[in-house]
């Protein structure tokens, strides 16, 4: 009986989860801005380099998210040498979750955690620790995330969180100048 609750639980909650990332004026907002058609941008790329570094983790990304996709239009990965795709499907995607949630997602093991462990990533630890914080537009619509990645289990600290918020708003200000 509890096993069936909980399974119950997690299906509305992405359900929910599904019905925010593909509302219609979150959307709108979204294409609104013009970053969906941009192409990569250096001057992002930037700035998630710096989010990488300041928080020690290999990867750092500006993720947009529409009803179907993440696009990253900041883009840094201290680990390849070429430039990686830059958009995946929702069904890869940590980023969703801040979206949907409008909060910020910490995951200390991608391996155990119960929001992402079953994730493809998640299995095959492409991502074992993530921290997102959400990036709204000047009318409070989220419409993706801002977030570095690592490949090892870690605490987050206040301070990391905190950090991130603060390049999170440069982010967005940079994209829409």
């Amino acid at each position: 009986m509890v096993f069936r609750r909980r399974k119950d639980d997690e299906e509305r909650a992405g359900s929910d989860e599904a019905a925010v990332i593909e509302n219609l004026d979150r959307v709108s907002a979204l294409y609104a801005t013009g970053l969906m058609e941009t192409g990569p941008r250096p001057d992002l790329d930037a700035v998630a380099r710096t989010a990488a570094e300041r928080l020690g983790t290999p990867v750092g990304l500006m993720t947009l998210v529409d009803a179907r996709r993440q696009y990253f239009i900041g883009h840094y990965d201290s680990r390849e040498d070429t430039d990686a795709e830059r958009e995946t499907p929702l069904d890869v995607s940590y980023c969703k979750h801040v979206v949907a949630r409008d909060a910020p997602l910490e995951v200390r093991d991608a391996k155990t955690d119960p929001v992402v462990r079953n994730n493809p990533v998640s299995q095959d630890g492409s991502v074992r620790s993530y921290l997102g914080v959400p990036l709204r537009t000047a009318e409070g619509h989220t419409i993706g995330s801002f977030c570095v990645v690592d490949d090892v289990p870690r605490e987050w600290t206040t301070a990391d969180r905190t950090q991130l918020e603060h390049l999170a708003e440069s982010a967005m200000a940079t994209a829409l100048s």
